[in-house]
């Protein structure tokens, strides 16, 4: 797993696309590799962007987790069709491990569909995620 340290980590938009670069290439393995994750990428990185978003905006927190571990299942889905078996199972440890230790709300973290609707239905073009908490597109029958 890269090191995604904000001390080494920089972004920036390209044309609505994000780019990522480091200023050091390492990363890390091993028995610790959870803790590790949960530190840098939940609690050094997401924490403060969640609070950094609901001090602008009225969103639920849950929504803002639920947002960020919907992306985490979709990356395991794409890594899982490279590596089958182990990237689902790394994603499920994960979010086990997140929901007894880290500083995210109660029933932040899902296992499978969400409490929660990002909305993104309401875009043009848009539709369910595949983890929404909705059965179908409200006004229109069927998913």
């Amino acid at each position: 797993m890269p090191d995604l340290d904000p001390d080494v980590l920089f972004w920036r938009d390209d044309r609505g696309s994000m780019r990522l670069n480091l200023t050091r290439a390492q990363g890390w393995s091993g028995a610790q590799l959870l803790q590790q994750i949960a530190a840098v990428v939940v609690e050094a990185h997401l924490v403060p962007l969640v609070s950094a978003v609901r001090s602008q905006w009225p969103l639920s927190p849950t929504l803002l987790w639920q947002n960020a571990f919907s992306a985490l299942h979709g990356t395991a889905t794409v890594l899982e069709a490279v590596r089958p078996g182990s990237s689902r199972s790394a994603a499920g440890r994960l979010l086990e491990h997140l929901r007894t230790t880290a500083s995210i709300p109660d029933g932040a973290v899902f296992l499978g569909r969400r409490s929660t609707c990002c909305l993104f239905y309401r875009l043009p073009g848009g539709g369910l995620c595949g983890d929404c908490a909705l059965d179908h597109v409200p006004g229109r029958a069927g998913r």
